[in-house]
């Protein structure tokens, strides 16, 4: 039997590295994953609503250039 220096739980050879320690490094770093991943979800719905916002327009003012262009042509 081994004997956790961290918070004192005895616990068998074969497994290696103490079970509550280890669970608790686990579940940290389950949190920061989620964290990480929630800040990275936000930057991409950021990103994406700034292309909505200059693309539509975009799309617009390219479409009145065409349609100006064609009638331009067509009077001539």
């Amino acid at each position: 039997m081994k004997f956790c220096k961290k918070c004192g739980t005895l616990y068998g050879r074969s497994l290696g590295v103490c079970p509550r320690c280890n669970a608790k490094d686990v579940a940290g770093q389950a949190e920061q994953a989620e964290q990480s991943q929630a800040a990275a979800s936000a930057k991409t719905v950021k990103r994406q609503w700034i292309a909505i916002l200059l693309g539509v327009p975009g799309l617009i003012l390219f479409l009145y250039l065409v349609l100006g262009a064609f009638k331009a042509l067509s009077a001539h």
